[in-house]
């Protein structure tokens, strides 16, 4: 067969695909509320009306942002620790803040339909602080460096504003949420393939290329805090998915009203592995256990041997045990 032959043959068989389908009979309204309702989850809301929110208050006044960034000197001198949390929700303008909001948007929504609504907000909770540290340390290290080398320059009046730091945390959770999605390739601008783990670092290095004034260190400081929320903290802060879902279970009524009208994500409806690794951590296994032992009499015996799945279920079965005395003492 020919290539006419080919593209003949082609066409055939996308008129007799397009033929099999049926038409489209949905008005604009529908289809619009379809793609709400499917993409515009709770926590992104959420997080997209705060943002706009202020950008709208400050909008008089774009230079006063410059009052709410992140700067050494007014936190080191002026005690403004504000700046390590308003900075993230300020923009320089309508093209900042739009850009930012759209990529938002495409990693957000994904990311809270595999995780769950709340274990998205307590991610973006432990993002903001942990992005804002990230960022003064590395000013404080790079300001040490520069002294050790005798230069003139120093970065005390650095200063950063927007939420592409917690987007660049966001991109790195996203593209490395599982061994499997890390190594898995990735078109980069249609024309090479990449692997997932690395293109947070190139689009770093891209994102700066083409636009030199854009805050390197913060979006580094947003990397970094990927990689440290997803291989340490999430062990440390992230509260049990059987804790959550009790709580859950008792705001049953809000929950239904949110998830029916706020497309909020319920834990109940997930089974993911990140939701499985937050079950199963050494801090919990050890010291959280024997306080429970302590507290409410629960037996420990075997706990120390708890990992995988056997672990996770075994230490649901205890917190039930937990709450149920719990409920008894009220």
């Amino acid at each position: 067969m020919n290539i006419g032959d080919q593209i003949q043959q082609s066409n055939i068989n996308n008129q007799n695909n397009s033929n099999n389908n049926p038409p489209d009979n949905r008005s604009f309204l529908q289809i619009l509320k379809e793609f709400i309702s499917s993409n515009f989850t709770f926590i992104f809301v959420v997080f997209l009306l705060i943002n706009i929110t202020v950008f709208i208050l400050s909008s008089l006044d774009i230079a006063a942002s410059i009052n709410y960034a992140i700067c050494e000197w007014p936190l080191r001198y002026k005690s403004q620790y504000y700046r390590l949390i308003t900075h993230h929700f300020f923009h320089a303008g309508v093209v900042h803040i739009l850009f930012n909001m759209i990529v938002f948007f495409q990693l957000c929504p994904q990311i809270e339909k595999r995780i769950g609504s709340l274990y998205t907000f307590i991610y973006l909770l432990n993002s903001i602080f942990t992005v804002s540290l990230t960022y003064m340390i590395i000013i404080k290290i790079s300001n040490l460096f520069l002294v050790i080398i005798n230069s003139s320059t120093n970065l005390d009046s650095y200063c950063s504003v927007g939420f592409s730091a917690i987007i660049f945390d966001l991109l790195y959770f996203n593209y490395n949420f599982t061994n499997e999605i890390a190594n898995r390739n990735s078109v980069v601008f249609g024309i090479a393939l990449m692997k997932n783990k690395y293109l947070p670092l190139f689009y770093l290095v891209a994102m700066q290329l083409l636009n030199p004034d854009a805050s390197f260190v913060g979006h580094l400081s947003g990397i970094i805090s990927g990689i440290l929320i997803k291989n340490l903290i999430v062990y440390l802060t992230f509260p049990r998915k059987s804790w959550l879902i009790h709580y859950e279970t008792c705001l049953r009524g809000l929950i239904e009203l949110l998830v029916k009208y706020m497309n909020y994500v319920s834990l109940q409806s997930l089974d993911d592995e990140f939701v499985n690794v937050v079950d199963v951590r050494i801090v919990d296994l050890k010291l959280i256990s024997y306080i429970r032992r302590k507290l409410f009499g629960v037996s420990g015996e075997g706990e120390g041997d708890v990992s995988g799945i056997d672990g996770v279920r075994r230490s649901e079965e205890i917190d039930d045990i937990v709450i149920s005395q719990e409920s008894n003492h009220v």
